[in-house]
């Protein structure tokens, strides 16, 4: 894709910036975890999609660090 408002269009997870998608798929990952976990009694499920949410966050905050 050469053009993000494109590519948005296509896929609405792709923000106005890469710190943007990151965060809508932090949420979009927390939100199925809590969806699968409650589907299958596992909370387990959850856990796991919201560490890796948290993950993708920590490592975003670290890109904006370096960059500032």
């Amino acid at each position: 894709m050469h053009n993000r408002s494109v590519a948005n269009t296509l896929n609405p997870l792709i923000g106005h910036d890469p710190r943007e998608t990151l965060e809508n798929l932090c949420v979009c990952l927390a939100h199925l975890g809590e969806t699968f976990a409650s589907h299958h009694e596992d909370p387990s499920i959850h856990f796991f999609a919201v560490s890796a949410a948290a993950a993708l966050r920590y490592e975003a905050e670290q890109i904006e660090q370096q960059a500032a």
